[in-house]
């Protein structure tokens, strides 16, 4: 999780120096505007139709699984009274949305097979490693969102992270 903890702070730095890249983005062009915000924040100012496309439908293919089986495991354990049913849903959605973590960065570099790119490079950095700083930053980014004045500057701080891990462990492994 020092890992974590250490792109966070970097990205800190840089979010209250542009606070104006804090603003909410549209619910039903999250993926798109999200990957669109990545891409200017790793130096890519336009991006083509088929790279919006992508953010839309692998956005839709990673959160779609990861929420699937979550919910999937929160039922099979809540129908056998197992108490700490939430807690395995969060720890499942996880670990299925860790092995995409890099996804959208790998997208915006035009990497073939994305996916497939991506599941490769968690697996590089470490499934566990990856698991443990991605939960951290998400525990950043999600209570961030309660904030009064500025709720999404802990969200954008933790996608930031997400680009910064990814060009300075991942990038020049591909």
């Amino acid at each position: 999780m020092k890992r974590a903890y250490r792109y966070i702070h970097r990205s800190e730095v840089i979010i209250l120096n542009n606070l104006q890249w804090t603003k909410p983005i549209p619910v039903l062009n999250m993926f798109s505007s999200g990957g669109f915000w990545m891409a200017n924040r790793m130096g890519i100012n336009s991006v083509d139709d088929k790279v919006i496309r992508d953010f839309n439908v692998y956005g839709i293919i990673k959160y779609g699984l990861s929420l699937i089986f979550a919910t999937s495991a929160f039922l099979v354990t809540y129908s056998y009274n197992i108490p700490p049913a939430i807690i395995l849903a969060i720890l499942v959605f996880y670990l299925v949305e860790v092995h995409f973590l890099f996804l959208f960065p790998l997208i915006i570099d035009k990497v073939k097979a994305p996916l497939w790119s991506s599941v490769k490079m968690t697996y590089s950095v470490g499934l566990i490693s990856c698991l443990m700083n991605t939960m951290a930053i998400a525990q950043y980014m999600l209570f961030g969102l309660l904030e009064p004045h500025y709720p999404y500057k802990k969200w954008y701080t933790g996608c930031l992270a997400i680009i910064f891990w990814y060009q300075d462990e991942v990038r020049n492994r591909i």
